[in-house]
């Protein structure tokens, strides 16, 4: 997100009114910065975040209302296009991956000097996400496993299918010999119901066989041939 010279448009919510007047007084009188929304709670968080349109939302953790991981699942749903950064007394690693799976960008601990706030406000507002290296690496085992989790589960009903299909098409066959010569049985229809059950149970064996050979590619570590 290249906005040039234009002011980032700027939420905050937090629950502590002199730290509140305190982060607003600073979004006020920083170049390039515009403070469009003040909140006390979660709730308020993501009525301004929806409704103000704001290019950042600059969550504090612990505050009322369910706290800034309810606020920033629910503007990642109602306000997609919202960058988040999360502000917190407290840098416990799984409150820190709790509110970057959640979708916020940044993570910054109060105490921190001004400069490092403001800069991480930029930062999000323009697109860039700065996560810490343990955290980044913590993301992306979580991304990979439940990449594995799915393709392994994908798998397992490709399978189930194709046996189905295969179950489909012997009884369907069997059905054609058995009743071919009958002259009340549409050969014509029956023909084409066989071709149709044969087809999708060799698509669903090739999607099977795909993904089980994916599967065991990703467990290695490696890339499908």
């Amino acid at each position: 997100m290249d906005l040039g010279g234009a002011e980032l448009r700027v939420v905050i919510a937090e629950d502590d009114p002199v730290m509140r007047g305190a982060i607003a007084e600073l979004i006020q009188f920083t170049p390039g910065l515009e403070l469009v929304g003040v909140a006390a709670d979660a709730d308020a968080a993501v009525e301004m975040a929806t409704l103000l349109h704001p290019q950042v939302a600059l969550l504090d953790v612990r505050m009322p209302r369910g706290g800034g991981l309810r606020a920033a699942r629910r503007i990642r749903e109602k306000a997609p296009q919202v960058r988040m950064v999360a502000f917190s007394a407290y840098a416990d690693r799984g409150a820190v991956l709790e509110m970057l799976r959640a979708g916020v960008s940044e993570y910054v601990v109060k105490g921190a000097e001004s400069d490092v706030l403001v800069e991480a406000i930029k930062r999000t507002g323009r697109g860039y996400v700065g996560l810490p290296a343990g955290e980044t690496a913590e993301l992306i085992g979580d991304l990979l496993a439940l990449l594995r989790r799915y393709e392994s589960r994908a798998a397992s009903k490709a399978a189930l299918l194709a046996d189905a299909a295969a179950a489909a098409e012997a009884t369907v066959s069997d059905l054609r010999r058995r009743l071919g010569a009958s002259a009340a049985v549409d050969l014509a229809t029956l023909e084409e119901v066989v071709s149709m059950v044969r087809a999708a149970a060799g698509d669903l064996r090739e999607i099977a066989g795909e993904g089980s050979a994916t599967d065991r590619t990703v467990a290695a570590g490696g890339r499908p041939a």
